[in-house]
């Protein structure tokens, strides 16, 4: 499938069915987001962790509109503070969830919305690094009513094609 054709399908999943993905699959992702070219080449890790690591290692990660996501597994991306490390930690980010969104995963940005000290704690990293986002990893669910209701507020449906937001 074509980045073209798998950016437009890309939306912010929070619910997910508690069967664990596939570590292989897992492992594909990451590495979609490992071979991506950066501009400053800045010192960036990804760390994966299941859902029962992440309950004991952050309470209550929230995803948008408050909502506690619960999936089976949470990427972290970590880089050390330089300039441009936040450029090269989204766009490595990124390709990271849209490689999910070809393989038909769920994901759904969190950057801010947890307790940064803990997190890098438990994953063991001195302070030089810095938890840049993560993102819940799973297969879908049918949405809750409140996350179905979210998209027709924010009109989610009436995205603009591409040709109009890029040339």
């Amino acid at each position: 499938m074509d980045i073209l054709e798998i950016i437009p399908r890309r939306m912010s999943v929070r619910n997910y069915q508690p069967e664990p993905v596939e570590a292989a699959e897992i492992q594909e992702l990451l590495y979609a987001g490992e071979r991506a070219e950066t501009l400053t080449h800045a010192d960036l890790q990804f760390h994966v962790r299941s859902d029962g690591e992440m309950g004991r290692e952050v309470k209550g990660i929230l995803g948008g509109y408050g909502k506690i996501i619960r999936a089976p597994h949470y990427i972290v991306i970590v880089a050390r503070e330089s300039e441009g490390y936040l450029l090269d930690a989204g766009y490595r980010f990124e390709q990271v969830i849209l490689e999910a969104t070809r393989r038909g995963l769920g994901t759904c940005w969190v950057a801010g919305l947890f307790k940064e000290t803990s997190l890098r704690f438990a994953l063991g990293l001195e302070e030089s690094w810095r938890v840049v986002a993560l993102t819940p990893i799973g297969r879908p669910t049918n949405q809750s009513f409140v996350s179905r209701a979210v998209r027709v507020a924010a009109r989610s449906s009436t995205r603009k094609p591409l040709g109009q937001i890029f040339f």
